[in-house]
């Protein structure tokens, strides 16, 4: 554990447990009985400025009977450097703290919605902690492809119901974080390290048939598209829609990490989802393979949320995250293959977020990379 995060779990107000455990068990007479129990649930963080992620249970006294309470912790330091994470700016914890504080988009009439946020402290100057829904029980990323077309149509309908209202002057959010992630990842860099190495044997595995310029091609393809989708309609996004951010909870789906709110092209988000869930687990080639089935789904959601537009422009917009996730085997193959011990350190991290052994990820990856001529075709149709 993060030792500020230490001392502060030290330093807690125990006005600040009973508060919590009034709102988790719904009684504003709950009191809490014994020690509060720590434990930290996520020791890696793509935002510098996240410390750690923390879940705390114990029991309250509730109309004469003991009760368990829970709730998971995220804390903050505002006054660091977000790191590579954080490429071009596009997270702003600002926004968390305004989603959070000011209860928004929970009553929007979907099934899309933040995480419940009890309590809000600061418990250092430039710090801030959120005491957050505990969802540790809920239904989480790597999902299967149902789950995936049910919590994509959520989504949808999250998306179609601000785009149908357009911009929410209830939180500042970003514009086209979409172009800044894209920006900031610089593939074409990433791409040159590998034609450099294409004799690397993982990277023979991992490319299969696909000359680099198939790949150089994809990479310029996706830019074009990308600076394209600037005219397109905007809506208000939830930005980092990774399938780590959601929960399954019975019919909903909850979101955390709401500090990349964003007005993007409507079908961004969807990418986003999309191509973290070809990333994540042994399953993301199934994925791959209903990956326009799932488009369908969200289309769905969006008219069910009040989105009237044309599809193909959505489709343009999916590409914006989506885009990233189908390259990023290729373009950030150099990340984990350099003969150096920070890329090294690498392989325990990809081989829990792949469910596969460090040497057999590249035969996983190969059919994401066998599918670039495809894709070229269809986003050079789409730039007509």
């Amino acid at each position: 554990m993060h030792p500020t995060a230490e001392a502060i779990i030290a330093e807690i107000d125990p006005s600040d447990f009973e508060s919590v455990a009034r709102s988790v068990t719904g009684d504003s007479s709950a009191s809490v009985t014994g020690e509060p129990r720590w434990t930290e649930i996520d020791e890696t963080h793509g935002d510098l400025r996240t410390l750690a992620i923390l879940r705390v249970e114990g029991e309250a006294l509730v109309g004469g009977e003991q009760v368990r309470w829970s709730s998971v912790q995220k804390l903050i330091d505002t006054t660091a450097d977000g790191g590579p994470g954080n490429a071009g700016g596009w997270v702003d914890p600002a926004r968390e703290e305004t989603v959070y504080e000011r209860g928004l988009f929970k009553d929007d009439g979907s099934k899309f919605r933040p995480a419940a946020c009890y309590l809000i402290t600061q418990p250092r100057p430039g710090m801030k902690m959120f005491w957050l829904e505990d969802l540790t029980e809920a239904d989480r990323a790597p999902f299967s492809v149902e789950q995936l077309h049910r919590i994509i149509r959520d989504l949808g309908e999250f998306n179609g119901f601000h785009a149908s209202r357009g911009t929410d002057e209830r939180i500042e959010t970003s514009t086209d974080s979409y172009l800044l992630r894209w920006n900031g990842s610089n593939h074409a860099r990433g791409i040159d390290w590998t034609a450099e190495h294409a004799d690397h044997p993982i990277l023979k595995r991992l490319l299969g048939t696909t000359p680099m310029d198939t790949v150089r091609d994809l990479c310029e393809a996706l830019s074009r598209l990308n600076e394209r989708s600037l005219k397109l309609r905007h809506g208000l996004s939830f930005g980092d829609s990774n399938i780590g951010n959601l929960f399954r909870l019975g019919e909903e789906t909850v979101a955390v990490d709401w500090a990349t709110v964003t007005m993007d092209p409507i079908g961004v988000d969807a990418g986003c989802l999309v191509g973290s869930a070809i990333a994540r687990g042994r399953g993301g080639n199934a994925v791959m393979e209903a990956e326009k089935e799932l488009f369908s789904s969200y289309v769905a959601g969006l008219r069910s949320g009040g989105w009237t537009g044309e599809e193909a422009h959505v489709r343009q917009a999916f590409f914006g995250q989506f885009g990233s996730y189908l390259i990023n085997p290729v373009s950030g193959a150099h990340i984990v293959l350099r003969d150096t011990p920070e890329a090294r350190r690498w392989h325990p991290w990809m081989e829990k977020r792949y469910e596969t052994p460090f040497d057999e990820i590249p035969d996983l990856l190969a059919p994401r990379v066998a599918s670039y001529p495809g894709y070229i075709e269809e986003i050079e149709a789409l730039l007509g």
